[in-house]
């Protein structure tokens, strides 16, 4: 079985699946998704558990600050970060702030960079549970969540990532950051809802076929109850990050659950389960009356 804690050569195929294992999703009981945001590149899914008082930390505005906006118009208060625009495009939405820095694993005063526990203190949000995270920072999320202090994750309670370029788990120093991110993630969260993003397409990496890009929703995991996923993805909530492109389909570890009805497979498979269940019947003997 694929061992996360191995060390064995990031080439390997093992090596590979044991850091994917770290991706496996679970469902959870008793609360449904919601997708905030965009209909492409910009909207993401969480958990339908959200409050206007819970506040959101969201870096990476880029071009389409849509998810900030939804949030907003929830009634939520929302702080977004980026050091690479001069703020979101058509303005700072009412409700929201804007800051031009980033967020890294390090002060960087000099690039404009400081960390996600600089920023909770900087803005009075150090002690809470209920903050909301969304990260969208071209790769640099995989040294801060592995390097973020206990006490700044201790904050959050739903986690939006996107994760780059995972084409490079045939690189041992990306592969040790990678392995400590999801580890110290999988410590305290529950991996809840996962989707690749179209424009990074499918890559094949030591024999083993991954999506390059992918977007995650992690919810602290003393808040809920989690069950083995029975969910395929993508789901009614995601979207095609490419415009006319279709979604990609996780047809692959760890992604796919292993066995699930055909049910689950909507809307064709039940219409034509429907289908067969009525010729079946109209077929069937008659009793002689």
């Amino acid at each position: 079985m694929p061992n996360p804690t191995e060390t064995n050569s990031p080439a390997n195929t093992y090596s590979v699946l044991g850091t994917l294992s770290l991706l496996t999703p679970w469902d959870v009981v008793g609360c449904g998704k919601i997708r905030i945001g965009g209909e492409t590149d910009g909207g993401y899914v969480l958990l339908d558990r959200l409050r206007p008082e819970q506040p959101v930390l969201s870096y990476g505005v880029g071009p389409d600050s849509s998810f900030d906006l939804d949030l907003a118009k929830r009634g939520h208060r929302v702080f977004m970060f980026d050091h690479t625009v001069h703020g979101p495009r058509g303005g700072v939405p009412q409700g929201c702030a804007f800051f031009r820095e980033g967020v890294a694993a390090t002060p960087d005063p000099a690039n404009r960079l400081d960390t996600v526990a600089a920023h909770l203190h900087r803005l009075g949000l150090e002690g809470r549970r209920d903050v909301i995270l969304k990260m969208d920072i071209e790769g640099g999320e995989w040294a801060i969540m592995a390097e973020m202090p206990d006490e700044a994750f201790d904050c959050f309670e739903q986690i939006v990532l996107e994760f780059h370029w995972l084409e490079a788990l045939e690189c041992e120093s990306f592969t040790a950051r990678a392995r400590a991110a999801l580890l110290r993630l999988n410590a305290r969260f529950t991996l809840c809802h996962v989707h690749a993003n179209a424009w990074g397409e499918l890559k094949m990496v030591a024999g083993v076929i991954l999506p390059n890009v992918i977007e995650v929703t992690y919810v602290r995991s003393e808040l809920v109850s989690r069950t083995p996923s029975r969910t395929v993805y993508p789901t009614e909530h995601d979207r095609s990050n490419k415009p006319s492109t279709k979604d990609i389909v996780l047809s692959m570890y760890p992604f796919l659950p292993m066995a699930v009805p055909p049910s689950a497979f909507v809307p064709l498979a039940r219409r034509l389960d429907a289908e067969h269940a009525a010729t079946l019947a109209a077929q069937a003997p008659t009793p002689e009356g």
